[in-house]
C-alpha cells in the first residue's frame, strides 16, 4: 500500500492496524465523527419522508462525497510532498 493511502486510511479508520503516528479522524467524539452524524441523519431524514428504507439517490451523494474527499486527501497530501521539498530548497 502505498503512503498516500496508508495515511489516508489510518485517517478514515478503515484499517485494522492503522499508522500509530495517524489518529483516527472519525473516532468518537471527533468533530469529523461528529459532521458525518450529521449526513447519517439528514440522508436517514431524507429516507424517512420518503418512506422508504434506502434511497439510491442518498446513497449517492454520500458515496460521491466521499470518493471526492479521497481524491482531494491524495492530491494534498502529494501538494504536501511537493511543498516540503521546494520549502527546502
Amino acid at each position: 500500500m502505498k503512503r498516500a493511502e496508508l495515511v489516508y486510511k489510518s485517517m478514515m479508520g478503515e484499517l485494522v492496524a492503522p499508522c500509530p503516528e495517524i489518529p483516527d479522524a472519525f473516532a468518537d467524539g471527533t468533530h469529523c465523527a461528529e459532521l458525518y452524524g450529521h449526513i447519517l441523519a439528514a440522508g436517514n431524514r431524507i429516507c424517512e419522508k420518503l418512506g422508504v428504507r434506502e434511497d439510491p439517490d442518498v446513497e449517492l451523494m454520500i458515496n460521491t462525497f466521499l470518493k471526492m474527499n479521497r481524491e482531494l486527501c491524495g492530491r494534498m497530501y502529494h501538494y504536501g510532498l511537493w511543498d516540503g521539498k521546494t520549502d527546502a530548497k
